[in-house]
């Protein structure tokens, strides 16, 4: 991970999602087995280093839930599966080497709440090395609210009007409703478009921390030159010697 490379980038370079449906970045949208097979069959082939995900829940209390949409991002292609259409709820579990897969990073945010324990109640799926951009904005004391679009305006999103639109209709809606408006296919690929270029955003900025707090707390003349460096240097210049 280079993290000299985004020393400066955020979010508003990336192309908002009226730019996206132009044709910048494929969609997928999977209403069928044959499609979840050819779904599972492209992400495979693409070899992943990182999946965003996210999931849509329709729940009648805390104790019972239903997935009702599924969305998945890799570097080039958002995925939304419409886990309720004929025979697709079965055919989620082809997704389950991924997700096991140590090799490929999971990315979501706030996963610890529904999203991991959903996937494995409704399609057998376990979850293995995830990263949590809720928990990577907490880690930080990021101001202004630790939702995933607050999160992403932190970091520059253009899209975040429409987004907040979009996030105030479809937040709490009853999900179990088809046909699918295109407004809450789009809602769903916002919480999954954003999510890899986040997680290198956070990972920058959590290692920027931790490398401010070293300098900070071992520096001993405030001359940027950490003590533990010193020592070796000083225990460099004695050798040879008598």
């Amino acid at each position: 991970f280079d993290f000299g490379a985004c020393a400066a980038d955020d979010l508003s370079g990336l192309p908002d999602l009226s730019e996206v449906a132009e044709g910048a970045r494929p969609l997928r949208v999977v209403d069928s087995p044959e499609g979840m097979a050819a779904c599972v069959r492209e992400i495979t082939a693409s070899c992943p280093a990182e999946l965003g995900f996210d999931l849509e829940m329709h729940s009648r209390s805390k104790y019972f839930g239903l997935t009702c949409l599924l969305q998945v991002a890799t570097a080039d292609v958002d995925y939304v599966v419409d886990v309720l259409a004929p025979g697709v709820f079965a055919a989620v579990s082809l997704l389950a080497p991924l997700f096991a897969d140590p090799t490929v990073v999971k990315i979501g945010h706030s996963i610890g709440g529904n999203d991991v324990h959903s996937l494995h109640r409704d399609f057998g799926i376990f979850v293995v090395n995830a990263f949590d951009t809720y928990e990577a904005g907490r880690a930080l004391r990021l101001e202004g609210g630790l939702g995933l679009r607050h999160l992403c305006e932190h970091y520059g999103l253009r899209s975040g009007e429409e987004y907040r639109r979009l996030k105030d209709r479809y937040q709490d809606s009853d999900w179990r409703i088809r046909p699918l408006h295109p407004d809450a296919i789009r809602y769903g690929r916002y919480d999954v478009r954003y999510l890899l270029p986040l997680r290198r955003l956070l990972m920058r900025d959590i290692c920027r921390d931790l490398w401010d707090d070293t300098f900070r707390r071992d520096s001993d003349d405030h001359d940027g030159v950490p003590k533990e460096w010193k020592d070796v240097g000083a225990d460099l210049s004695h050798e040879g010697e008598g």
